[in-house]
This record gives structure tokens, C-alpha cells and sequence, in this order.
């Protein structure tokens, strides 16, 4: 009969320390799988259409501007260069007038390297109005989370005024549209978050 109780005895002891293992790794398992769980990704069928116009100075020499169009992280980290509207060659030198811009380039060339100049640039253009749009990836074609992104639109010209418009925008579920403010030669930036044209 104390056997039987005494059997008993260790079962229970050996079931309670079995069940406060199980909580425990439970209770770390838990914490690891929260930790590692992703936030909600932007939804692939939004998008965020930026448009924006570059404005024919009144008087002097012109010379098309430099545009640098991309966006950062809620730390200010560059994630995606819509549009760097340069001219190599020669005019490559001025590049660096695109200060915020070339700043977080050198960052990133100098972490996981490549060169946006030479892969993403295209020719200056004329002054009239432009639409980009940003599908929610980032420049190594990754989804990016919902949440907290500064739009940045960066202008230099030759002879002429330099302009950086950099807002930040909280990209959810839901649409939206928002009006950045502009200047002279740089008109506001419409920003449409949407379903996918």
C-alpha cells in the first residue's frame, strides 16, 4: 500500500516537473515565435503614385536639373531609389550636389556594395510633370512591412536653386493621399496610395 502512495508520489512529481518543463519552454517558445513573427507586409495590390513637376525657371541659363527620388525607413535609412535622373560622363562630378541622396548611397555602397549611378540612372529630363510609383519592394526586390516611410524628393541644378522635400508617410491598409510642399522650380509632390492601376 506505501508503495502504491509512493508511486503515486512520483508520478505527480514527475508529471509536475514534466508540466513546468512544457511551460517553460512553452513560455520561451512563445516569447521566440512573437519575436520572430513579421509585421504585416505592404499589400501587393496598393501602390504609391508620386507625382510632381519640375518648373521652367523665369530668367537666366538653364540647364535640366539633377532628381534623386527614393524613400527611407522610419530611421532614415535609404529602402528604394524610385528615380536618380542624372548625366554621367563628365557631369558625373556633380552628382554629389544630390547631398541627402549621394550621403545614403555611399552608405549603401559601402555595406552590401553595387552602384545605383550606373545601374538605376537615367538622363535628366525637361521640365514638365512626372509620375512614380513605388510597389512596395525594396532596392533588392524585398517586400517591405507596413508602417512609418519618408518620401524624398531631392533637386539641384546648375546655376540654380537645390530643393529637398522629405516627408514621412504612414503606409497601412488603407488608401490615402497627402500634397508635399514644393518650391520654385520643384512643384509639391501628390502622393496617391492605392490599388494598383
Amino acid at each position: 500500500m506505501e508503495m502504491n502512495v509512493k508511486s503515486r508520489y512520483l508520478s505527480r512529481r514527475s508529471f509536475l516537473k514534466r508540466t513546468s518543463a512544457a511551460l517553460i519552454a512553452l513560455g520561451f517558445g512563445g516569447r521566440s515565435l512573437l519575436a520572430q513573427s513579421d509585421p504585416a507586409l505592404i499589400d501587393t495590390s496598393m501602390e504609391l503614385d508620386l507625382s510632381f513637376s519640375v518648373i521652367t525657371p523665369n530668367s537666366g541659363r538653364y540647364r535640366n536639373p539633377y532628381v534623386a527620388v527614393w524613400l527611407e525607413d522610419a530611421n532614415g535609412e535609404a529602402i528604394r531609389t524610385l528615380a536618380l535622373w542624372v548625366q554621367v560622363g563628365k557631369g558625373q562630378r556633380w552628382i554629389p550636389e544630390l547631398t541627402r541622396w549621394y550621403r545614403d548611397e555611399q552608405k549603401r555602397k559601402g555595406l552590401i556594395g553595387g552602384d545605383l549611378v550606373t545601374t538605376a540612372s537615367s538622363p535628366t529630363r525637361l521640365p514638365g510633370t512626372y509620375n512614380l510609383v513605388w510597389d512596395g519592394l525594396n532596392d533588392k526586390g524585398e517586400p517591405m512591412a507596413q508602417g512609418d516611410y519618408y518620401v524624398c524628393v531631392e533637386h539641384a541644378r546648375e546655376h540654380g536653386p537645390y530643393y529637398l522635400i522629405r516627408e514621412l508617410v504612414s503606409i497601412g491598409d488603407s488608401p490615402f493621399a497627402a500634397t508635399l510642399t514644393g518650391g520654385s522650380e520643384l512643384g509639391d509632390v501628390n502622393l496617391e496610395f492605392r490599388s494598383r492601376a
